[in-house]
């Protein structure tokens, strides 16, 4: 398995503080059947802001740390970036690419407060060859409080990550039955761990995989496949439509 979201590399963001807790953190993601991980520390303006160049650089010498303590991941280079007015330029640039230097780009935005210039930022990025992956969705308040608003993002093609942890439940009710919705209605494109240590917010997949199965065994498999898929930035055939969700929805998310 594929993870596309982990903040592994240490000492750059909110992730990892050290050598150590990476390595404990890879040891983990391989003992629960991850065989590649996406590094993706946030490239946050004014908070973290590591350039895809310098992730490439962290992630070849964490390379050279695992393989003579035998751990069998492969660790490939990413981004996770915060969407803003600048976000377009930063690609045009190629300090922010997208997942091992794919088209994948993945994005994440506030956790309060909807902003409707992000399409435009998204609609850009489209034209420029990029294809958005919504971090996290479930997570957003402005999506629990009315999943009707991811509707545009689908119609502008992009993709949608659900964390591990939202499946699990360590995030709270409110996040597990919106992730729930999301998976029910086929917007689980990726499942991916976004770890930030070897706790609460740890490597694997396998337990989240186990519950999506339970839920739809085709949103499984399909995650499965296009986590791998992005590592060689090959097609991904979304099939997302948009969400028609009817007001007993939100009250029972409210919950």
């Amino acid at each position: 398995m594929v993870d596309i979201h982990s903040h592994i590399l240490p000492g750059v963001d909110d992730g990892s503080v050290d050598l150590d807790t990476t390595i404990s953190m890879l040891e983990n993601a391989e003992r629960w059947g991850t065989t590649a991980i996406i590094a993706t520390p946030h490239y946050y303006r004014g908070y973290f802001a590591t350039e895809y160049e310098e992730v490439v650089r962290m992630v070849d010498m964490l390379r050279g740390d695992i393989g003579p303590r035998g751990i069998k991941i492969d660790v490939y280079p990413g981004q996770e970036v915060f969407l803003d007015k600048h976000t377009v330029e930063m690609y045009k640039s190629g300090t922010i690419r997208g997942l091992n230097n794919s088209r994948y780009l993945l994005v994440e935005m506030p956790m309060q407060d909807y902003d409707k210039n992000f399409l435009d930022i998204v609609y850009e990025l489209r034209l420029l060859g990029a294809v958005p992956v919504i971090a996290h969705p479930e997570r957003y308040t402005y999506i629990m409080d009315n999943v009707n608003i991811i509707n545009p993002f689908i119609e502008e093609g992009c993709l949608f990550q659900i964390n591990t942890g939202s499946i699990t439940g360590i995030f709270g009710k409110s996040v597990k039955k919106t992730a729930r919705v999301l998976i029910e209605n086929g917007l689980c494109n990726f499942v991916a761990s976004d770890a930030h240590t070897n706790h609460k917010r740890c490597t694997g997949l396998c337990d989240a995989f186990d519950m999506v199965r339970k839920i739809s065994i085709a949103a499984a498999d399909s995650a499965e496949s296009n986590s791998e898929l992005v590592l060689t930035d090959s097609d991904i055939i979304s099939g997302n439509v948009r969400i028609s969700a009817k007001k007993s929805l939100f009250s029972f998310l409210r919950v």
